[in-house]
């Protein structure tokens, strides 16, 4: 807050390349330019639109959800490599008193 207060009081202000919407927010990354009303204000967080709230999302409903989309396009979770199969037998092995 220090800072933004101190770039407002000695009116330091920024030069955004514009192109086809988009501004340069840092070198060789963009993002959409904000859209502001007259006095200043963004417009994209004054929505005043009346729309029901979307329920928020529980992790094991957003699980469930993501397990079905894979599964509709008959992708699956990877095999355990080699090195970690073998790996998980050596400590299963020095854990139970078998050194090699």
């Amino acid at each position: 807050m220090r800072l933004h207060n101190s770039c407002i009081d000695q009116r330091i202000g920024i030069e955004l390349i514009q192109v086809a919407g988009c501004s340069e927010v840092q070198p060789r990354l963009w993002m959409p330019t904000p859209r502001i009303d007259s006095d200043r204000r963004p417009l994209d967080f004054l929505d005043t639109a009346d729309h029901p709230a979307q329920p928020p999302t529980t992790r094991v409903g957003r699980t469930a959800e993501l397990k079905s989309a894979l599964a509709d396009v008959c992708l699956k979770r990877p095999g355990e490599s080699a090195y970690k199969k073998a790996k998980r037998v050596r400590q299963r092995r020095v854990s139970n008193g078998h050194r090699r």
